[in-house]
């Protein structure tokens, strides 16, 4: 609209209300002001062109309308096209299909986690729902790895569970991780939680969340690590840097005291030594050794031994207090005895 047309009208003896807020800047064709310019030929015109001028505001004013409703349409389009976009992004692939899931999961150099529910109960599937709160999602979205999660019945993993490398799973429903990364550990079964109860080892849906920032290792080693972080006093030993020389050196001790089918701190004094010359480690380093009752799986040993350590002040105060860093591993003996090792920078 011409400003100049304002000035020859009438309104100039007394400025109409609707213009008290015109800003002297020049204003987009958009704002209010704008608008209510549009209306002001309608009510101020001379009798003789009220008819051409009114249908010209109300042609501006239409298409002001129009305008205005095209772009907040827009606007919200964007909006929700940009929330959804957001959710896909933290969307975790997830299937039915065990071989499409693997595959899926080497493509992508990730990690599968796979559930397995008894037939009747895939709806009501607690590691289904608990993958989908908020708190567990925003823990896998930040985890150092990607994930492909994959939800079984029971009759359709009677074949896989009965595998000699699931016989953690006591043969029934549960969850396990494969590494599909391009490590050392790639193809292996990294981690199993049984659901059936054992003597010792008991699953709880909120265990998964200590899959999400589960540092790289073997079975034994994440298995060691978890039963450490689900016991009830929290304690702090597995809070720092899990590496890799600590766990092999755990592992190899570990082994060893497997082989003579007896426990101790078999020459520590020369294993620190070389431990604290080979990390450069300014302090000291310390080792905790346990073993489990005979004839138990790995999950009822693992903590069947974070459990005997809770029974010496001096074991728990190392497994209690954060370390600089930290290497955890379990093995078994032929006499069916698990033995555990926990060696640590502090």
């Amino acid at each position: 609209m011409n400003l100049q047309f304002l000035r020859r009208s009438k309104i100039n003896k007394k400025p109409h209300p609707c213009t008290a807020r015109i800003s002297t800047s020049r204003s987009s064709r958009y704002t209010p002001e704008r608008f209510f310019l549009t209306l002001i030929p309608l009510l101020h015109t001379p009798h003789e062109h009220s008819s051409s001028h009114s249908l010209e505001s109300l042609r501006l004013t239409f298409r002001f309308f129009n305008t205005t409703f095209l772009h907040w349409v827009t606007v919200i389009l964007l909006v929700f096209l940009a929330v959804w976009a957001t959710e896909q992004a933290h969307a975790f692939p997830e299937t039915q299909d065990y071989f499409t899931a693997l595959e899926l999961a080497n493509q992508r150099q990730a990690f599968l986690l796979v559930s397995i529910e008894s037939h009747g109960q895939e709806k009501s599937d607690g590691v289904r729902k608990h993958l989908l709160t908020e708190k567990t999602r925003t823990l896998f979205q930040q985890s150092t790895h990607e994930w492909v999660f994959c939800f079984l019945t029971l009759e359709d993993a009677d074949t896989l569970i009965a595998a000699p490398s699931l016989r953690e799973m006591r043969q029934g429903p549960g969850v396990f991780v494969v590494d599909c990364t391009t490590g050392p550990l790639s193809g292996r079964i990294v981690s199993i939680l049984p659901k059936t109860p054992g003597k010792y080892y008991s699953f709880m849906p909120f265990h998964i969340d200590e899959l999400a920032n589960m540092p790289t290792g073997t079975l034994t080693q994440r298995s060691m690590i978890l039963a450490v972080r689900i016991h009830p006093e929290k304690p702090q030993s597995t809070a720092s840097e899990c590496r890799d020389y600590l766990c092999q050196k755990a592992a190899s001790h570990s082994a060893y005291q497997a082989s003579i089918l007896k426990q101790g701190h078999h020459d520590w004094a020369a294993r620190s030594r070389e431990i604290i010359h080979h990390t450069g480690h300014n302090g000291h380093a310390s080792e905790i050794c346990a073993e489990s009752w005979k004839n138990q799986d790995l999950l009822d040993s693992c903590v069947d031994c974070v459990a005997s350590w809770r029974h010496s002040s001096g074991h728990w105060q190392t497994v209690r207090n954060k370390p600089v860093a930290y290497g955890y591993d379990i093995r078994r003996g032929t006499n069916g005895i698990w033995y555990a090792t926990g060696i640590f920078l502090d």
